[in-house]
């Protein structure tokens, strides 16, 4: 897959199922580029066709949950000791 550096939303980005196609496709991600976002940078990313989705909760989700969780915990124990 051949993609632009700069911008995004699929502009400048080209996928090459035939090896001989690279350098036309190469081309023409560059042009795309340049022409949307005024740089014609492009770069190779492997391209997985039938990925395995991974879920991997950020560290603020993951701080976020935990204060929730512990915030529940500390009211319940106040609860808990006033009663």
């Amino acid at each position: 897959m051949i993609k632009a550096t700069a911008g995004g939303g699929g502009r400048g980005m080209r996928f090459v199922h035939d090896p001989n196609d690279l350098g036309k496709l190469f081309m023409a991600a560059q042009g795309e580029a340049e022409a949307a976002f005024g740089n014609g940078g492009v770069y190779l990313e492997k391209f997985i066709e039938n990925p395995v989705t991974l879920s991997f909760k950020s560290w603020q989700t993951i701080m976020a949950m935990w204060c929730i969780w512990a915030n529940g915990i500390v009211r319940f124990s106040a609860a808990t000791k006033s009663s």
